[in-house]
């Protein structure tokens, strides 16, 4: 998705502002995907210490 907003939607917009929006949108969805990403790796490996 963030590729998606920065390749395609940003190359269309000419406004400045408007394109400067979509990249903060896509900055705050690359940050919110690496912390999900990282929560899902804590928590299985939590899961994991706890079956042993």
């Amino acid at each position: 998705m963030t590729s998606k907003i920065l390749n395609d939607i940003g190359y269309w917009v000419s406004m400045d502002e408007a394109r400067s929006a979509l990249f903060g949108i896509a900055a705050v969805l690359f940050c919110l995907e690496i912390v999900f990403v990282g929560l899902i790796r804590f928590v299985e490996k939590r899961l994991k210490q706890d079956r042993r």
